[in-house]
């Protein structure tokens, strides 16, 4: 899931006109993620009862890509999810 999370949002960039110095964004996001032993900060947020960013991150990748016209049922999905999980820890 996490590779197609990131192909929506490189596949919005790509809509934007945005050109991103890295050649291979993809390879360079996973090796960032397989060099960091440590959990993510979202389900930290959670456990502590914070809001999680999800809006400003793939919310946003879900609406804008929504706005052009393409697809992001992976974006759309997780912010819906981190967004339900929020509101049941907040009840």
């Amino acid at each position: 899931m996490p590779n197609r999370i990131i192909e929506e949002v490189l596949a919005l960039v790509r809509a934007k006109g945005i050109t991103i110095p890295d050649p291979n964004p993809m390879e360079s996001s996973k090796a960032y993620c397989a060099e960091k032993h440590q959990r993510a900060w979202m389900p930290q947020h959670l456990e502590r009862g914070r809001l999680a960013e999800i809006d400003a991150l793939n919310g946003y990748a879900a609406r804008e890509n929504e706005r052009l016209a393409l697809a992001a049922p992976y974006n759309s999905a997780l912010t819906r999810l981190i967004k339900g999980r929020q509101y049941r820890s907040a009840g």
